[in-house]
């Protein structure tokens, strides 16, 4: 077809390989080569990751036809989803979360060849809530690889934030339980095969039970979960703060200061307690490098440090970004991560959310985001951010509208409520 660069027969049959011959997207996974009436019948579909064609779904981020054409930009699929995702915009499927899920696959198929121990690879794929606190309506919440879940307060959104969060802190789900009588809820995930977490009230032993694949299960294996909440950071010190705010003990929390470098962190210097009456610990004495500005370089700020008393509100939200993605990067080596970020306005003034967005959606992330907010910030770049939405569609019920165009606006201004609904045949089970 003009105008598109098409992968070469090669490269499709590497693809095809590489997948085991099935497709992609882990909760489906149909063979798509079998037996024919005569011979084989080949039913697979080698899409493009950015795409093919100048204004295709994806964009195509200034690769060149060579790069379009490369097995690095495809993912194999079968028939009906390798045009499902290239079609109405892509459905909601970004590069980074189709890139995931061409790893999983790679892996699982490495695995039924080999029968290896799996590596660290996994995903965070769905949660589905039956019933909640506050909550009337089943509601189902689909993750990608940065996923922003907006909506006004009292809409569901911290509730859905801490059912995920309870992966890496189950005290929060008897939290939530045990103000309302309805809980039941399941997380699907891929390490890389594929796991259900459920989790339910049972009124009549008045706790919290959760199973994994259907066996009683406290803690959840190969799976990480980072969570900075800024409400809950309350307290003068730097260790009250974190700790609170990230539900992490101290020495974690230490070592991400010393260890973790980036745009916005830098230069960490540590100190012993400034009186005898505080509690013992290196993380009670602390001076920051920050920047003033979101444009602001780290070599610019050297020979500038704050100490934590001198910290602003903001940039004590920042910090607490910066600490969390550093524990996220170092937990990822080893698990599966999720990092939350609940809520981002609580943070900083509407003059660093670029900046924070930005950090957040670093490429070199291996692990997912989940950011709460109660509107899509306006002024950052959200090209590799998935918007999902909590709707009130009647008094006390709500729905989450998944995969919305971040650029769709109404003639006034604010955001379109249309989702994109995924057809029937094409839901998992």
């Amino acid at each position: 077809m003009a105008g598109r660069e098409e992968f070469r027969r090669a490269v499709k049959e590497e693809l095809a390989g590489r997948a085991g011959n099935r497709c992609s997207l882990p909760w489906c996974r149909l063979a798509t080569s079998g037996p024919a009436l005569r011979g084989v019948a080949n039913t697979g579909v080698a899409a493009h990751l950015f795409s093919a064609a100048a204004h295709g779904p994806r964009g195509q981020d200034g690769l060149s036809p060579d790069q379009l054409r490369a097995a690095e930009n495809g993912i194999w699929c079968c028939r009906v989803h390798g045009e499902y995702i290239d079609t109405h915009r892509g459905n909601g499927f970004d590069v980074d979360t189709l890139k995931a899920y061409r790893r999983l696959a790679e892996t699982l198929a490495s695995l039924e060849q080999h029968a290896d121990v799996a590596p660290n690879v996994g995903w965070v794929d769905r949660l589905d809530v039956v019933a909640a606190p506050a909550l009337a309506a089943p509601v189902s919440l689909r993750l990608k690889k940065y996923t922003l879940l907006c909506g006004p307060n009292g809409s569901g959104k911290s509730i859905l934030a801490d059912c995920l969060a309870g992966l890496g802190q189950p005290s929060r789900w008897g939290e939530r339980a045990g103000s309302d009588r309805r809980f039941d809820f399941r997380i699907s995930y891929f390490d890389p095969r594929r796991h259900a977490v459920d989790v339910k009230l049972e009124p009549a032993r008045d706790e919290v039970v959760s199973t994994l694949d259907g066996e009683r299960a406290i803690h959840v294996p190969r799976l990480a979960v980072v969570r900075w909440a800024p409400q809950e950071a309350q307290g003068r010190r730097p260790s009250e703060v974190l700790e609170r705010g990230l539900h992490e003990d101290q020495s974690t929390i230490l070592r991400a200061l010393l260890t973790h470098r980036s745009k916005g962190l830098h230069d960490v210097t540590h100190g012993v307690p400034r009186d005898k009456d505080e509690k013992d610990g290196a993380i009670d004495r602390l001076r920051y490098q920050l920047p003033m500005e979101p444009g602001e370089i780290p070599a610019q700020a050297r020979g500038r440090a704050f100490e934590w008393d001198g910290l602003s509100a903001s940039e004590r939200g920042r910090l607490g970004i910066e600490v969390a993605i550093a524990i996220a990067r170092e937990r990822s080596r080893n698990a599966p991560t999720l990092l939350i970020i609940d809520p981002l306005e609580a943070l900083f003034d509407k003059h660093w959310e670029p900046y924070v967005l930005d950090s957040l959606s670093d490429p070199t992330h291996a692990f997912q985001t989940l950011v709460v907010t109660p509107d899509p910030p306006q002024s950052a770049d959200l090209a590799r951010w998935t918007l999902a939405q909590t709707r009130e569609v009647s008094p006390g019920a709500f729905q989450v509208l998944q995969d919305l165009p971040l650029d769709a606006l109404t003639t006034d201004g604010s955001r379109e409520t249309r989702a994109i609904v995924t057809p029937a045949s094409l839901r998992d089970v």
